[in-house]
Protein backbone atom coordinates (compact mmCIF):
# COMPACT_ATOMS: atom_id res chain seq x y z
CA UNK A 1 0.00 0.00 0.00
CA UNK A 2 1.20 3.45 -0.91
CA UNK A 3 2.41 5.52 2.10
CA UNK A 4 0.24 8.46 1.04
CA UNK A 5 -2.90 6.29 0.95
CA UNK A 6 -2.05 4.78 4.33
CA UNK A 7 -1.48 8.26 5.77
CA UNK A 8 -4.90 9.44 4.51
CA UNK A 9 -6.60 6.36 5.96
CA UNK A 10 -5.04 7.09 9.34
CA UNK A 11 -6.12 10.74 9.14
CA UNK A 12 -9.67 9.66 8.25
CA UNK A 13 -9.74 7.37 11.28
CA UNK A 14 -8.40 10.00 13.68
CA UNK A 15 -10.19 13.09 12.34
CA UNK A 16 -13.77 11.98 11.83
CA UNK A 17 -15.28 15.39 11.02
CA UNK A 18 -16.92 14.05 7.86
CA UNK A 19 -19.01 11.61 9.92
CA UNK A 20 -20.73 14.20 12.11
CA UNK A 21 -22.87 17.15 11.12
CA UNK A 22 -20.76 20.29 11.36
CA UNK A 23 -23.82 22.24 12.52
CA UNK A 24 -25.41 20.10 15.25
CA UNK A 25 -22.70 17.42 15.67
CA UNK A 26 -25.18 14.56 15.17
CA UNK A 27 -23.79 11.46 13.55
CA UNK A 28 -24.53 11.46 9.81
CA UNK A 29 -26.50 8.59 8.28
CA UNK A 30 -23.81 8.27 5.63
CA UNK A 31 -20.65 10.11 4.64
CA UNK A 32 -21.56 13.47 3.15
CA UNK A 33 -19.79 15.83 0.77
CA UNK A 34 -21.17 18.70 2.85
CA UNK A 35 -20.96 17.20 6.37
CA UNK A 36 -24.47 18.45 7.15
CA UNK A 37 -27.41 16.31 8.30
CA UNK A 38 -30.79 16.51 6.56
CA UNK A 39 -32.41 18.38 9.45
CA UNK A 40 -29.80 21.15 9.41
CA UNK A 41 -29.64 21.29 5.60
CA UNK A 42 -33.39 22.02 5.50
CA UNK A 43 -32.82 25.16 7.56
CA UNK A 44 -30.46 26.69 4.99
CA UNK A 45 -32.09 29.29 2.75
CA UNK A 46 -30.75 29.09 -0.80
CA UNK A 47 -30.56 32.31 -2.82
CA UNK A 48 -32.69 31.74 -5.91
CA UNK A 49 -33.02 35.28 -7.23
CA UNK A 50 -29.66 37.01 -6.63
CA UNK A 51 -28.56 40.52 -7.51
CA UNK A 52 -26.50 40.23 -10.69
CA UNK A 53 -23.71 42.26 -9.12
CA UNK A 54 -23.37 41.49 -5.40
CA UNK A 55 -25.31 38.22 -5.17
CA UNK A 56 -27.65 39.29 -2.36
CA UNK A 57 -31.22 37.93 -2.54
CA UNK A 58 -33.78 40.07 -4.37
CA UNK A 59 -37.50 40.27 -3.61
CA UNK A 60 -38.76 41.81 -6.83
CA UNK A 61 -38.58 41.74 -10.59
CA UNK A 62 -35.32 43.62 -10.78
CA UNK A 63 -31.81 42.45 -11.66
CA UNK A 64 -29.91 44.61 -9.16
CA UNK A 65 -30.35 45.50 -5.50
CA UNK A 66 -30.71 49.12 -4.37
CA UNK A 67 -27.06 49.31 -3.25
CA UNK A 68 -25.76 48.12 -6.62
CA UNK A 69 -28.11 50.43 -8.51
CA UNK A 70 -27.08 53.49 -6.51
CA UNK A 71 -23.39 53.09 -5.77
CA UNK A 72 -20.13 52.19 -7.45
CA UNK A 73 -18.95 48.65 -6.76
CA UNK A 74 -15.28 47.76 -7.12
CA UNK A 75 -15.79 44.17 -8.20
CA UNK A 76 -17.38 42.52 -11.21
CA UNK A 77 -19.56 39.89 -9.56
CA UNK A 78 -20.07 38.21 -6.19
CA UNK A 79 -21.83 34.91 -5.54
CA UNK A 80 -23.46 33.43 -2.47
CA UNK A 81 -25.20 30.11 -2.13
CA UNK A 82 -27.18 30.86 1.02
CA UNK A 83 -28.70 33.80 2.81
CA UNK A 84 -26.33 34.82 5.57
CA UNK A 85 -28.26 34.21 8.77
CA UNK A 86 -29.04 31.45 11.26
CA UNK A 87 -26.99 28.28 11.03
CA UNK A 88 -25.02 29.44 7.97
CA UNK A 89 -24.01 32.61 9.79
CA UNK A 90 -22.93 30.48 12.76
CA UNK A 91 -20.86 28.19 10.50
CA UNK A 92 -19.07 31.09 8.82
CA UNK A 93 -18.44 32.75 12.18
CA UNK A 94 -17.05 29.48 13.59
CA UNK A 95 -14.80 29.10 10.54
CA UNK A 96 -13.44 32.64 10.79
CA UNK A 97 -13.25 33.12 14.55
CA UNK A 98 -13.93 29.76 16.23
CA UNK A 99 -10.91 27.84 14.94
CA UNK A 100 -13.10 25.44 12.91
CA UNK A 101 -11.00 25.61 9.77
CA UNK A 102 -11.97 22.05 8.82
CA UNK A 103 -15.43 23.36 7.88
CA UNK A 104 -13.93 25.37 5.00
CA UNK A 105 -13.71 22.29 2.76
CA UNK A 106 -17.41 21.54 3.31
CA UNK A 107 -18.63 25.11 2.92
CA UNK A 108 -16.52 25.49 -0.22
CA UNK A 109 -18.18 22.35 -1.65
CA UNK A 110 -21.51 24.23 -1.67
CA UNK A 111 -19.90 27.11 -3.56
CA UNK A 112 -18.08 24.79 -5.98
CA UNK A 113 -21.37 23.09 -6.82
CA UNK A 114 -22.96 26.50 -7.40
CA UNK A 115 -20.18 27.37 -9.86
CA UNK A 116 -20.64 24.09 -11.72
CA UNK A 117 -24.44 24.32 -11.69
CA UNK A 118 -24.46 27.82 -13.17
CA UNK A 119 -21.48 27.23 -15.45
CA UNK A 120 -19.64 30.20 -13.98
CA UNK A 121 -16.30 31.16 -15.53
CA UNK A 122 -13.96 33.20 -13.38
CA UNK A 123 -10.45 34.61 -13.83
CA UNK A 124 -9.94 34.68 -10.09
CA UNK A 125 -11.76 33.58 -6.96
CA UNK A 126 -11.12 35.59 -3.81
CA UNK A 127 -12.32 34.77 -0.31
CA UNK A 128 -14.02 37.48 1.71
CA UNK A 129 -11.58 38.96 4.23
CA UNK A 130 -12.26 38.68 7.95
Amino acid sequence: MNIKILFHKILDAVFVDKYNCMVCDRELEKESRYAVCKQCAHTFIYINNPCKKCGKPLNGNTDYCIMCQNSKRYFNRAYSVFEYWGKIENLVYALKFGNKKYSAKYLSAFLADKFLEEDIVADCIVAMPL
